[in-house]
Formats: C-alpha cells, structure tokens, sequence
C-alpha cells in the first residue's frame, strides 16, 4: 500500500513497491509539490484495506485519528502514549 498524508493513495504488489513509490514521488515533484490522487486507484485501495486490515494494527488512519483525539483531549494523549507503547499491556517481573 502506497499512502500519501495518511490516505491511502494505492496498492502495489511488494515486489513493484519501490518502483512505484519513486515514480509516485516523480509524479508529486513534477506537479508542482502536489499530490495527484487516482480516485478509482485510492478507493479500490481503501477496500482493500476495509476488507484486510488488521484491528490490532497501527496504522496510519488509527494514528492519525489517535492523534487528533490527543490533540482535543488530554486524557486522549495519555490513551495514544499507551497504544503507540511497545510494552503497553504488558506484564514484567524479575527472575530471581
């Protein structure tokens, strides 16, 4: 998946990701620092990824939106510090 500023902007097979993530970048430079969006492109990717996704995952929709939520709410920003923690949830004990 290839996103641009959170969106996704369109899914590629891994072995074609780097070539297609330049040629995207060229595409954005040429146009004058632009984000030119595929809309057929962006919302079969959107599918996609509705039908694929991972609920556990952090992906840039959930950090973004954890990050709105933090920016609005105070308690939302300890909520965020604690989903983007490594070791969040989990239990550690000294072996003796």
């Amino acid at each position: 998946m290839i996103y641009s500023r959170g969106e996704p902007l369109k899914k590629v097979p891994t072995e074609n990701l780097v070539e297609e993530l330049f040629a995207e970048i060229d595409k954005y430079y040429a146009s004058g620092k632009n984000v030119l969006r595929d809309e057929a492109a962006a919302a079969e990717a959107r599918d996609w990824l509705a039908e694929n996704e991972d609920e556990t995952a952090m992906t840039p929709e959930r950090l973004a939106a954890l990050e709105a939520a933090a920016a609005n709410e105070p308690e939302a920003a300890a909520k965020l510090d604690e989903a983007l923690s490594p070791v969040a949830g989990r239990r550690f004990t000294r072996t003796p």
